[in-house]
C-alpha cells in the first residue's frame, strides 16, 4: 500500500481486502460511506486503515516507537459499560476489532485526535490542551501502577456512574427494540455457536436470531443478535464477524496475535 495513495484508492484497497476475508453486507457498507461523509469526527472513527496510512508521515516518531499490544482503533466513542462477572457495572474500552501488536503511541495519538475533533464538533466541552494532558496523565499513571485496574462504576467513580445511568434503557424498551430487529434466516457457523456457548452463563439457550446495523468502522460486517428467555428473563448476545486488524495487512501475511482470534471468526458480546 503506497503512502501516496489517495483516500478513494485506500478505501477501495481496504474494502477489497476485507471482502476477501468476510462476507460483506453491501447495504451496510453504503450506510458507512454516507456516515463518514458527515464530519471529520465520524470520518476518523470509520477509517482506521487510512489513519495507519497517514501516521508515518504526520507523526514519524510515533510510528517508529517500540511496539506493544494496542487497541488501534481507539476513539472517544470506543468506551462503554458492561456487567462484570460479579454483576457490577464496568466502564472502559468495548471494541477490540483492531487489536494487534503496534507502536505504543498509536492509541494515544488516535484518542487525542478523536478528542480534538469531538471538541471542534461541540460533542464534548473541554479545553483542547487540558484534554490531551488528561489523556497523557492517565496513561502515565496506569503505566506506573504496572497493572490494569478496571473502572467499576460504584463508590470510587460515582460521577461516571451518574453519567452512564442517564443513558440506560428500561428493560421493556430494550426487549421491544431487540424483537423488532430484522430476522436472520441463515444458519450460524460452528465457530459462532461455540462462541455463544462460551458467553452464555446457563444451559438451555435456544435463541431467536436477528440482524443489526450499528457502528461506523465495522459497518459491512455481519452482526447477529441471539436472544431467548432464560432463567426468568431475556438473555441477549451479539456476534459480529471481523476480518482481522488493519495492521495485519502490513504484517506480511503473518497470523493474528495470540488471543486476538482468527480473521473472519467473529466475536460475541454480552
Amino acid at each position: 500500500m503506497s503512502k501516496a495513495q489517495g483516500f478513494v484508492e485506500a478505501t477501495a484497497s481496504y474494502e477489497k481486502w476485507r471482502a476477501g476475508r468476510i462476507e460483506v453486507v453491501e447495504s451496510d457498507l453504503a450506510t458507512k460511506h454516507a456516515k463518514i461523509a458527515q464530519s471529520p469526527f465520524v470520518l476518523l472513527r470509520g477509517t482506521y486503515y487510512r489513519f495507519l496510512q497517514q501516521l508515518p508521515a504526520l507523526v514519524p516518531d510515533a510510528w517508529d516507537a517500540p511496539k506493544t499490544v494496542a487497541i488501534g482503533d481507539l476513539h472517544v466513542e470506543n468506551y462503554g459499560t458492561w456487567r462484570d462477572a460479579c454483576g457490577r457495572i464496568g466502564w472502559g474500552i468495548n471494541d477490540f476489532d483492531e487489536i494487534d501488536v503496534q507502536p505504543y503511541p498509536v492509541d494515544l495519538v488516535r484518542l487525542a485526535t478523536s478528542t480534538l475533533l469531538a471538541i471542534s464538533a461541540s460533542h464534548i466541552e473541554l479545553e483542547p490542551h487540558a484534554a490531551c494532558a488528561a489523556i497523557l496523565d492517565g496513561w502515565h499513571r496506569r503505566i506506573e501502577q504496572g497493572l490494569p485496574t478496571a473502572f467499576v462504576l460504584a463508590e470510587r467513580h460515582p460521577h461516571l456512574l451518574k453519567l452512564a445511568s442517564e443513558t440506560f434503557q428500561t428493560p421493556a424498551r430494550f426487549a421491544k427494540a431487540i424483537e423488532a430487529l430484522p430476522p436472520f434466516d441463515g444458519k450460524l457457523a460452528k465457530g459462532t455457536v461455540k462462541l455463544l456457548d462460551e458467553v452464555v452463563p446457563w444451559g438451555g439457550f435456544d435463541p431467536s436470531l436477528r440482524t443489526r446495523t450499528a457502528g461506523v468502522g465495522s459497518l459491512g460486517s455481519r452482526r447477529i443478535v441471539a436472544f431467548d428467555e432464560v432463567g426468568g428473563g431475556l438473555l441477549v448476545r451479539e456476534c459480529k464477524q471481523v476480518p482481522g486488524s488493519s495492521w495485519s495487512r502490513r504484517r506480511a501475511g503473518r497470523g493474528p496475535i495470540p488471543g486476538a482470534g482468527r480473521p473472519g471468526s467473529g466475536s460475541c458480546a454480552r
